[in-house]
């Protein structure tokens, strides 16, 4: 045995203790403690408790086990160990024996090299029960360790603060749960915090003098610490802060003296301490003794604490000491000893679950006590793939929850095309970015309570997550509604995903995350191949895909890190079955499971891309539920709040699954599980969000049950995407992990064959149902189907049908697919059953059997599928079906599987396989035929108008039935309607549906080209279609006939041709000259349109046109280049134009109207030219009789000839945007036009003289198809679109850009181009770049840039050699973030029939800008704006969309008088002939009227002989009675104006104040929807119409001097005049012009006419000479008592008038040549002006002189409503709250004088600083002038 260097331990009273050496051999000195813990030594020694002490260990062997090694958790928190890094804390260790040679499997070192690494001291063969015994009767002990004879000084560490020395240098985070807890680090122990990390927790550890008061936590933990608890001040002072919350704490040990310290209460030395790992401590509750860890040498003094608040947690019953506290009403304890147990007993490890309980009641207790007043929410902007319509619909329902609630709506969304951004969903809408910066801006502007992140995609998200990482969140003091961040994070951040489950051991698939190429090819030596690839924080799986090399691995995580910030590597679970389950979880811990989801598709095709099944088919019980189980847990324990989704994998031959990932938020499988259930997820999360329970929201479906349910399905519904990708050249067909499709369908059946084959038909009409399209089947042997069996193609659907009728056998199709042979069998017998009823009844119709021609309608067989099986028309097997009686039953979706009663619910399908109706069918309605499924061409914007022309019809009181199959659409959401019927919209549909129902009308005009292709079926089949003629529609869809009628009606038309060969076509372009544009008829979005630019061309084109034209000639016409286009959408009665919009495009025509940024109104075009633009558009109009919506679209050629291109007659793309810019409702014009006899006289909308500019630009996924070409042209390629308002173009446009997620660039700009696409105008532009960023050129344009000396450097292409750096290379180092190029479009025709191997090298250029996420331009006329841009310094203009459209401009239709009869009508009537007028034209247009007259305690008129003088006239009167208002009114005018040298009363603008506000409510409570007032046009009549914008938004308001028809009739006085007499109307003569009320009376002064003689006050002369005497009580500046009798305002007025009255006080003239009599306020107010004086010192008058000063400059100006004058007069208001006292005045000959002052308040203290801040006193003195200014008619 090796006997190591001499050392002794040596105590302060001198006593040695020998031994020997076995550490780190140095001499120190510190307290000497123990603890008789038998093992834990490594936790003891890391324990920071121990700080600055000597360890006694006593149990006789030490180092047994060794040393662990250094790892961490899945925390982050070390373990083994109590400090991070196993930090050793103590200052040296003292043993009996330390064991040389340990053994454990766990085993990294032994003590004493541990020791020895750590530079600590030990020392062993000591007898350390001695050391014990000697410290028992010493007490704490300083001490030292003495290495062979190296002496130091003794050192007493308790003099300094120990906690300094060990609590953290900087906030430390651990977790990502819900509960929120802040932990102060006084010196904690690691296994506290994995005590607390056990529940749904964040931890931040913070240091021990943090500032707490700045941070947001919902529980306080205060650990453990070294040293003397007095020497903490600042922890202290923080802790006393933090009793003041209400928020839970729990301290342990030090923290157990933080708390008493923050109390009030003492500590004391202790003169043993306790020590060890068994000490007991009685529980004060329950009598119960637990075993205990401690160390501490301090004790509270528990007889200190204040009486009565604090009890006694524990103490010890052995020294009665001590052992914990607890507040006896909150939820404040804490103990002396450690509960962690480690090391030692784990007994009191309960108490870290009692106080997570505590929290999370506190935290719910305050969620359900939190009701924010205005909440903002953010969208998703414009629809790119992945993030589609679906958000339009959670939007809206959130909006319409907050509105239920009570809750003010501030909405930030871009996207012009959404029902959720018009003005009717939201209190204000900011069309701006959805980016950190400008939210940030929104919310310095509104300062919202709440925002709501979860319904807006992955757009909001991002942008919240971004917002509460800078802080913003919290400097505005905002609060997340719903889900929190940290959860948000977790579930978005791969790794941090990954870890939490596996925390709950829930299984994920082997993963990595990695931020570099270089992490990726390393972590893939342990995954290994095939692996999936998914990018974080991204949608729709962009830069996800399998991966099975090292190359294809680097190159997806290369492309994937241009999107996302992090990539997660994980092992492949491609071919496993994937479930979806759709939770939601209330803020009580209510879950409940809406949805599950199976996909058709196995693992490995994006869930988007895939069929979707609801409920699953293939999941036995014990699956269902094991998942479902497992969705819960894992929801609970991220803590999400309201909805989200979690998507598995699972294994299909055993139980093992993987969790693929959950989304918080809304998203799409959400929305598809909100229509698949009728379970309202939007609606219920929003409430949620805002602290609602399940258990106390309503099931909006059933009308009876709540919320807290899981949905029943007694139905199937089967999801199926839309792909437009053949659209575009150059793309992969292949479907995979990320998404291509751009819309979804929904069907719903009895059974999943009838669901399938729906679907199929849905998502393309041309699809017959589950049978090889006509496409496909022309290819024949071309088509590779096995090929598609194995590769997933959008048409791998079809390839199972093609193969199940070649005699593959489901078996083969299963292992190559590994689609689940449920399915597949299902196919199968629908193949099984073509075939045989091909092989009976063909040819043979009338034979077939009832039995089997149900059976075939049950499996979903359409009449066009048995039609072909049997070769006849459609119209033979519908003759038959009903002859057989063979008709489909309507069946309703109540959630509920019918177990309730569901009378209101009004979501139906139709099926089959039924044998009766649910519904009745008694009331008639007006059908709206949806848009359908989103596609290229027709998105949101048609389900925009399809859901407002329904809102419209439902307010005018009809009853409206939707019929539409997209999941996606606000339209097939339960509540829009009276009746939705989820059904296809066909014609044989359509009229099995509408034949059952009482239709007054179908409009189809709303549903796009799909629906307006069916109008002349549907009008053959009887129906009552509202609009145009069908016919006419057939004449503008045909573009001969069209041709034709443009000719007849001399409207110029580009030159075009009917090709019926190829050699008219050639001779037509020889006599035109080359571009020509060649246009086959009824197609969407530019459909197989090209412009041709050479006679090769032509052969190319035609073949593949013709397949599209079908029956229809081709149309070829001349295209002119650099024209100017046009869209015109017009709204129209029978050819006459109610209303219209002209839209400019900013690129040249050419360009796909729908991929066109838009100007309203137009920039660059002359009056003349738009006079000719409107009138050819209104003979187009006239010619086709159009009734409803048309959109007609010109071009101007370079010498200013118009062109008319096409015309359209149905709502258009635009309708959203013009609409929304306008403030003109087209939409609910179209309604008026639907609705109204032919005979009718609608009189078009004049519209408003705009200030503002309205800016549409689309939006495009091109990063999401992968090799597509981004170019634009004659074919729509954008996937939606962004609107934005601006007064200034460059800024509009500037805004449009960053709203298109456009980066402008700050490193360089690439431009590339060819020869002559860099014209003369260009240069300036691109100069101007290059004298503020680097400027990169091709060769070619280097060339001209070099001709022009303008300096650039030349990048060399892939196909080109020289010695410049290449223009791929530079663009992967970010050496330019923009890339212009230019190309002349006659090559695009080109471009359509190139692959990837034989493109040219432009499209390389375009491909690899948007591969690497760089920005990129290709239309010369927007590199210009662009470039125009570039000038602008500062921020975009951040205002509302009200900002810019007014109210005013809302519901305009209603001005105009025959178009009110809808409405219940309130006319405001005054003693006028105007009112007499109108009243009388009212009656007469059979108008739902009501007049209301305000009675103002006047004199001049008697009110109730006014009313009855209208009675006479046949139409109702109401009196309302407001003199109260006015009185109080009048004393706030008094209080207010006081200070005012030379006060005005505006009496009349007060009067105008009072009617505004109190009249309207009147109206309001009556039910009136539209108010009228009989003024003329002026400022009164404008003030009152701003009263009723502001107060009541909703209420239309009908001005006469607007109405035409009012115009014509009455030009002039004596129209009126005659009009009246002929009614046998007393028509009195014209007056001075006189107000009246209680407040006193205003004449107007005639030039000629005498002065009136005063009414209410005396003139001097008459007065009496006798003074009179009066004294007035006044009470917070207000009369309260006149001569000693308590008055009400109304009796203060009446007794003052009569007092000043009759003593010539209150009259003057104005300057406005008018006389004001207003004795009664006259006399107050000097009254009151002797307490002011006395009350106010000079600060507080100045002050108050401020605010009367505005006051009284906007009554003048009658801006009296302004928010800034109503805040001026409350700041008055407060300042005078306390201005008490009794004046008495002798009154006498027009004289006011004071004779005394008494029982005055003390002086009133200058309370401004109290009132608002600096930058609310400089908005509330803005000047206004109360006008509309930006209101011309």
């Amino acid at each position: 045995m090796k006997i190591g260097t001499k050392a002794e331990l040596i105590l302060h009273g001198g006593e040695c203790f020998s031994g020997v050496s076995f550490g780190y051999e140095e001499s120190v000195a510190g307290e000497v403690v123990f603890t008789t813990g038998m093992v834990g030594y490594p936790e003891s020694l890391t324990d920071p408790s121990y700080h600055g002490q000597i360890l006694v260990l006593t149990a006789p062997m030490v180092g047994n086990y060794g040393i662990p090694p250094l790892e961490t958790d899945p925390f982050g928190v070390t373990k083994y160990f109590e400090s991070m890094n196993g930090e050793i804390r103590v200052s040296a260790l003292v043993v009996c024996e330390c064991c040389e040679e340990p053994s454990h499997w766990q085993m990294y070192e032994t003590l004493g090299a541990w020791l020895k690494r750590n530079k600590v001291p030990g020392i062993m063969m000591v007898d350390t029960r001695s050391v014990v015994l000697r410290l028992r009767e010493m007490g704490t002990a300083l001490g030292k360790v003495v290495i062979n004879g190296a002496d130091v000084p003794f050192v007493d560490p308790n003099t300094r603060n120990l906690v300094e020395e060990v609590s953290t240098i900087a906030p430390q985070s651990y977790g990502h749960g819900t509960l929120r807890i802040l932990v102060i680090d006084m010196g904690v122990k690691l296994n506290s915090l994995r005590c607390l990390l056990r529940y749904d927790v964040t931890l931040t550890v913070v240091p021990h003098d943090w500032d707490i008061t700045k941070e947001t936590y919902d529980g306080l933990f205060i650990s453990n610490g070294p040293g003397n608890p007095q020497l903490c001040t600042k922890t202290i002072e923080n802790v006393r802060w933090a009793l003041t919350q209400e928020k839970p704490i729990f301290g342990v040990c030090m923290g157990n003296h933080m708390l008493a310290l923050a109390a009030g209460g003492t500590t004391y030395k202790m003169k043993f301490g306790h020590r060890g790992q068994n000490q007991p401590s009685t529980s004060n509750q329950d009598g119960r003794v637990v075993i205990t860890t401690q160390n501490h040498g301090f004790a509270v003094d528990f007889k200190s604490l204040p009486q009565g608040d604090w009890e006694e947690y524990f103490f010890n019953p052995n020294d009665q000491c001590n052992e914990g506290l607890r507040h006896r009403t909150k939820p404040f304890s804490s103990v002396q000893f450690h509960p962690e147990g480690c090391c030692g007993p784990q007994d009191t490890e309960y108490l870290f679950g009692e106080f997570i309980d505590q929290v999370k009641r506190s935290k719910t207790k305050l969620a359900a006590q939190f009701k924010p007043r205005k909440v903002l929410v953010l969208g998703a902007g414009g629809i790119v793939i992945a993030q589609a319509g679906e958000f339009d619909y959670s939007g809206s329902q959130c909006l319409k929850a907050l509105r239920e609630e009570g809750v003010k709506s501030i909405l930030v969304n871009p996207n012009i095309a959404t029902v959720q951004t018009d003005d009717e969903m939201a209190d204000q809408v900011y069309f701006v970015p959805v980016t950190p910066e400008a939210v940030e801006r929104v919310i310095e502007k509104e300062r919202p309570d709440g925002i709501m992140l979860g319904w807006g995609g992955q757009t909001a998200l991002n942008c919240g997550l971004q917002l509460d990482k800078l802080g913003v969140l919290k400097k505005y003091n905002v609060q997340v509604l719903g889900t929190a961040i940290s959860t948000i994070t977790v579930t978005e951040d791969r790794e941090l995903f990954r870890n939490a489950l596996l925390q709950i051991n829930e299984p994920v698939a082997k993963s990595v995350a990695v931020t570099s190429v270089a992490e990726a090819l390393k972590a893939a030596a342990d995954i290994g191949f095939p692996m999936m690839v998914r990018a974080a924080f991204c949608l729709g799986g962009q830069g996800s895909g399998i991966v099975n090399s090292e190359e294809e691995l680097s190159n997806k995580v290369e492309v994937a890190l241009t999107v996302a910030p992090q990539v997660l590597l994980e092992e492949s679970v491609a071919g496993w079955k994937e479930i979806e389950y759709e939770i939601v979880r209330d803020i009580h811990d209510n879950c409940i499971t809406v949805c599950n989801m199976e996909n058709f598709d196995p693992m490995g095709v994006h869930t988007g891309e895939s069929i979707v099944v609801a409920p699953s088919q293939t999941l036995t019980n014990e699956e269902y539920h094991m998942l479902r189980t497992a969705a819960i847990k894992i929801i609970r324990h991220l803590g999400v709040v309201g909805e989200c989704n979690i998507q598995y994998g699972l294994e299909p031959h055993s139980r093992r699954y993987v969790v693929i990932e959950v989304n918080a938020r809304l998203s799409r499988s959400s929305a598809l599980a909100s229509k698949a259930t009728g379970y309202p997820l939007a609606h219920v999360a929003t409430k949620i969000a805002l602290g609602k329970g399940l258990f106390e929201i309503k099931n909006g479906v059933t009308k009876t049950t709540m919320a807290c349910f899981e949905p029943s399905l007694d139905y199937v519904t089967v999801k199926a995407p839309r792909w437009d990708v053949a659209k575009f050249n150059m793309v992969s067909q292949e479907i995979g992990s990320m998404m291509k499709s751009v819309g979804e369908v929904m069907a719903i059946g009895r059974t999943f064959e009838e669901a399938v084959q729906k679907a199929l038909r849905m998502v393309d009409p041309s699809n017959n149902g589950f049978d090889t399209p006509k496409r496909l089947a022309e290819m024949g042997d071309k088509w590779d189907y096995m090929r598609a069996l194995r590769v997933p193609t959008p048409d791998r659907i079809f390839a199972i049908c093609r193969a199940l009728k070649e005699g593959i056998t489901v078996d083969e199709i299963h292992r190559l697919t590994r689609i689940d042979k449920f399915f597949l069998n299902k196919l199968q017998l629908l193949i099984e059953m073509q075939r045989e009823l091909t092989t009976l009844y063909r040819g043979k119709l009338d034979t077939i059997t009832y039995d089997h021609l149900l059976a075939m309608k049950a499996h979903g067989f359409s009449d066009v599928q048995i039609a072909e099986y049997l070769q006849c028309t459609t119209d033979d097997v519908r003759k038959r079906r009903y002859k057989l009686n063979i008709t489909p039953k309507v069946k309703q979706i109540d959630t509920v599987a019918g177990e309730y009663p569901a009378a209101q619910c009004c979501y139906l399908y139709t099926t089959y396989n039924a044998q009766h109706d649910d519904v009745e069918f008694n009331d008639r309605m007006y059908a709206v035929l949806g848009c359908g499924v989103y596609r290229i061409g027709s998105s949101v914007e048609f389900d925009y108008g399809g859901v407002l022309v329904a809102r419209e019809l439902r307010r005018l009181g009809n009853k409206v039935i939707l019929i539409n199959y997209n999941p996606e659409t606000v339209s097939t959401d339960y509540d829009e309607c009276d009746r939705l019927y989820f059904e296809e919209v066909s014609e044989e549909t359509v009229l099995d549906i509408l034949l059952k129902e009482k239709i007054s009308g179908v409009i189809i005009s709303l549903g796009g080209q799909i629906v307006q292709n069916m109008a002349l079926r549907l009008k053959e089949h009887g129906l009552p279609i509202l609009g145009t003629d069908p016919v006419n529609v057939d004449k503008a869809e045909d573009r001969n006939k069209f041709s034709k009628m443009c000719d007849q009606l001399g409207v110029p038309q580009p030159e075009w041709i009917l090709s019926t060969s190829v050699q008219d076509v050639h001779a037509f372009c020889q006599r035109v000259g080359f571009p020509t544009l060649v246009r086959p008829s009824y197609v969407l979005s530019g459909s197989a349109m090209a412009v041709i630019s050479s006679p090769e061309d032509i052969d190319r084109y035609l073949t593949k046109a013709s397949l599209v034209s079908g029956t229809h000639p081709v149309v070829v016409s001349k295209y002119y280049e650099g024209a100017m286009e046009y869209d015109v959408d017009i709204v129209a009665h029978h050819g006459r134009v109610l209303c219209y919009a002209i839209c400019e495009h900013l690129e040249n025509a050419g360009v796909h109207s729908g991929d066109a940024t838009m100007f309203l109104p137009p920039q660059h075009t002359k009056k003349e030219v738009m006079k000719r633009i409107y009138e050819a558009a209104t003979q187009i109009a006239g010619e086709l009789d159009v009734v409803g919506p048309m959109n007609v679209q010109f071009l101007l050629t370079k010498d200013e000839q118009l062109r008319v291109i096409e015309a359209n007659i149905r709502s258009s793309r635009s309708v959203p945007f013009v609409s929304k810019t306008l403030g003109i409702s087209f939409p609910a014009v179209m309604v008026s036009a639907l609705l109204s006899r032919p005979d009718s006289e609608l009189v078009p909308i004049r519209r408003a003289k705009m200030t503002h500019i309205g800016c549409k630009a689309p939006m495009f996924s091109f990063n999401r198809l992968a090799g597509a070409d981004p170019i634009l042209g004659v074919e729509m390629a954008s996937t939606g679109e962004i609107g934005v308002f601006g007064c200034d173009k460059r800024e509009v446009f500037r805004k449009a850009m960053l709203c298109q997620n456009f980066r402008y660039p700050t490193k360089g700009v690439f431009i590339s181009s060819d020869v002559d696409a860099v014209t003369e105008e260009l240069l300036p532009h691109l100069e101007k770049i290059s004298k503020t960023l680097p400027l990169f050129a091709s060769t070619h344009t280097g060339a001209v840039l070099t001709k022009h000396g303008i300096p650039h450097t030349v990048l060399t292409q892939r196909h080109e050699d020289g010695d410049n750096p290449t223009y791929e290379v530079e663009l992967a180092a970010r050496r330019f973030d923009l890339v212009i190029q230019l190309r002349n479009k006659r090559k695009d025709f080109i471009l359509r029939s190139c692959t990837r191997e034989n493109a040219p090298p432009d499209y390389w250029v375009r491909r690899l800008a948007v591969d690497y996420n760089v920005a990129l331009l290709t239309e010369p006329n927007v590199v210009k704006m662009f470039c125009e841009t570039l000038d602008i310094i500062g921020d975009i203009e951040i205002e509302p969309f009200r900002y810019y459209v007014p109210r005013v401009y809302h519901k305009i239709e209603s001005n105009n008088c025959t178009m009110l009869r809808h409405h219940k009508v309130g006319l405001c009537i005054n003693p006028t002939m105007d009112s007499k007028v109108l009243a009388i034209r009212m009656r007469e247009e059979k108008i739902d009227l009501t007049c209301f007259h305000a009675s103002l305690g006047g004199s001049v008129t008697s009110s109730e002989a006014f009313a009855e003088e209208f009675r006479s006239l046949k139409v109702p009167v109401e009196v309302v009675d407001l003199r109260n208002e006015m009185a109080e009114l009048a004393f706030d005018m008094v209080m207010a104006l006081i200070a005012e040298e030379d006060n005005r009363w505006h009496l009349p603008a007060l009067a105008e104040h009072v009617i505004g506000v109190h009249l309207l409510t009147a109206m309001q409570e009556r039910g009136v929807t539209v108010v009228a007032q009989c003024s003329s046009q002026g400022r009164k009549g404008m003030n009152f119409e701003r009263y009723a914008r502001m107060l009541q938004p909703k209420m239309g308001v009908y001005s006469p001097w607007r109405d035409q028809r009012m115009l014509s009739d009455f030009p002039t006085e004596a129209e009126k005049i005659n009009f009246l007499e002929k009614h046998e109307v007393k028509v009195q003569s014209a007056a001075m012009e006189t107000h009246s009320s209680i407040c006193g009376i205003t004449c107007g002064l005639g030039g000629e006419v005498a002065t009136p003689t005063p009414r209410m006050v005396l003139p001097v002369s008459k007065c009496p000479a006798t003074p009179e005497f009066c004294s007035i009580a006044f009470r917070a500046a207000r009369c309260v008592r006149i001569n000693d009798v308590d008055v009400t305002p109304v009796q203060a007025l009446q007794l003052a008038n009569e007092i000043a009255g009759r003593n010539g006080v209150g009259l003057e003239h104005t300057q406005n040549n008018e006389m004001c009599e207003a004795p009664g306020m006259t006399l107050l107010s000097k009254a009151l002006h002797f307490i002011y004086d006395v009350c106010f010192d000079r600060g507080n008058t100045d002050a108050f002189r401020m605010y009367s000063r505005h006051v009284s400059s906007m009554l003048s100006s009658r801006g009296f409503v302004e928010r800034q004058t109503l805040s001026s007069l409350e700041a008055i208001r407060h300042l005078t709250a306390d201005v008490d006292g009794v004046v008495d005045v002798e009154v006498n000959r027009g004289e006011v004088i004071f004779l005394k002052v008494s029982h005055v308040s003390r002086p009133v203290k200058l309370r401004l600083t109290k009132i608002m801040t600096d930058e609310e006193l400089e908005e509330v003195f803005q000047p206004g002038d109360g006008t509309f200014g930006d209101v011309q008619w």
